[in-house]
């Protein structure tokens, strides 16, 4: 397998962007091809939401250089709150996760999705 450097640029970009905006209690791991996913313990869905846009805006404003070029990035997040004290399960609320990503690509790019 063959990755332009640029891709591996902008996986960098926003992997230094979560690990520069999480907090110590919170996980965060790539999850898929692109995808990364973040755990956010003991925090509301308006809690993540309020993350989530901090992240966005974060990648939105990083840059780095390549060569000659800037290469600049955006992402689009969709969140979910799972509660386990309620026995919601936690793969449930990736899939909802990831509805809430592919509404947030849906519906232009670089923004924040929410599903219940």
């Amino acid at each position: 397998m063959v990755v332009h450097p640029k891709t591996v640029l902008q996986e960098i970009l926003v992997s230094n962007q979560i690990r520069n905006s999480k907090r110590k209690s919170d996980i965060s791991a790539r999850f898929g091809g692109e995808e990364f996913v973040i755990l956010l313990p003991n925090t509301n869905v308006n809690g993540a939401k309020i993350v989530a846009e901090n992240l966005r805006k974060s990648v939105e404003n990083a840059h780095l250089i390549y060569d000659t070029n800037t290469v600049s990035y955006t992402i689009s997040l969709g969140v979910t709150q799972v509660d386990l004290s309620a026995n919601q399960n936690i793969e449930e609320g990736l899939k909802q996760a990831d509805k809430a990503l592919y509404e947030a690509k849906a519906t232009g790019r670089n923004r924040v999705c929410i599903k219940n």
